[in-house]
């Protein structure tokens, strides 16, 4: 019966209109029934509906009840939809679609709250889109917001952001770490344990790094599981000397950061030692598996046409991409010791 009555509606609707649109009988009987029928009734037994399950089911907050208004609303547009005929069917199908999209989107604490509520759950994750964006209606939750849920919460912030005040950087954080997620101050805003890369940001060997509460760390080290994924003796030495150029605040000393930060002038400067002529401007992206879409300002040399395979046939490799029909050499990702090698393959093409 709930699903039959929509469709009545509809198809009187559809007849209403048909007759309104070939001129059959008085225009304003059909309005008379297509406002009827597609506003009052439908109104009527969708809200009827909704109050029978509200009064089964009476234990609803206000989250639950303004997503029963806009369920209410959903239906009556599908029953308009689907009583037009095949594309009506065709365009609710893709509107329910659309919207299942955008909710899956969307998380609160209060999603988090109720997950533990209803289920025996042992901790709380939250994992920041560090190699990857979802643009649009999107909603997440900080961590400041999820740190009194109950249960220990982890946050895994990806790419391996140590302070986000840079302390190891002479000129403190470049304008393109904006809004990235540190492991300190994610901690310091509620987290109990941060989970990240031992390489990407945090410029060491490909590794995964848990910091945070000891008794949750030791509970880790115990874990059988922690004697099957430890590192090995190379992946542990290069994560020391790495800590160690954090502590002694030599960024300079992690190619990463050395990379990273170079000035657009101090790239322009030895892309014309290399030639003059080729040297541009260009933007560099962290890449790695961190930042999605961000560009760093950068600078190199460019050559119309593609030779890409060519450059990469040299001895060393030289890597370079492919920008508006121009092969382009961004020397951000170069040593400076090895501009030599890009200024001798550039001699064997001019």
């Amino acid at each position: 019966a709930f699903q039959n009555t929509p469709m009545q509606y509809a198809r009187l609707i559809k007849k209403a209109a048909m007759d309104l649109a070939n001129g059959r009988g008085d225009w304003k009987t059909n309005m008379s029934k297509i406002m009827y029928y597609s506003a009052i009734q439908n109104v009527i037994f969708h809200g009827l509906q909704s109050a029978m399950f509200a009064m089964a089911f009476s234990d609803e907050d206000d989250d639950e009840r303004k997503k029963r208004y806009q369920s209410l609303g959903n239906r009556m547009a599908d029953t308009l939809l689907i009583g037009t005929g095949v594309y009506g069917a065709v365009a609710a199908t893709a509107k329910n679609v659309v919207l299942e999209v955008i909710d899956q989107a969307k998380s609160g604490r209060k999603d988090f709250e109720k997950a533990i509520t209803k289920n025996d759950i042992s901790l709380a994750l939250k994992v920041h889109q560090s190699n990857y964006r979802i643009v649009g209606f999107t909603q997440t939750t900080d961590v400041s917001d999820m740190n009194d849920l109950g249960v220990p919460l982890i946050a895994d912030i990806g790419s391996g952001l140590l302070d986000s005040a840079c302390p190891w950087l002479e000129n403190g954080p470049p304008k393109w770490l904006l809004d990235e997620p540190a492991a300190r101050q994610t901690l310091e805003s509620g987290a109990d344990l941060v989970t990240f890369s031992g390489d990407k940001l945090f410029g060491g060997p490909q590794a995964g790094i848990i910091a945070g509460r000891s008794d949750l760390i030791q509970r880790c080290a115990e874990h059988p599981l922690a004697r099957a994924l430890r590192p090995g003796s190379l992946t542990m030495s290069a994560l020391q000397e790495v800590t160690i150029s954090y502590l002694e605040r030599k960024g300079s000393s992690i190619p990463f950061w050395k990379m990273a930060t170079s000035s657009v002038d101090e790239l322009l400067s030895r892309a014309k030692k290399i030639d003059p002529k080729l040297s541009t401007n260009t933007f560099a992206t962290p890449g790695g598996g961190t930042l999605p879409g961000v560009e760093i300002p950068s600078a190199g040399l460019h050559l119309e046409g593609s030779h890409v395979e060519f450059f990469r046939q040299q001895d060393p490799p030289i890597i370079c991409r492919m920008e508006d029909n121009r092969t382009v050499i961004d020397l951000m990702t170069v040593h400076p010791n090895d501009d030599v090698f890009i200024g001798k393959a550039i001699k064997k093409i001019h």
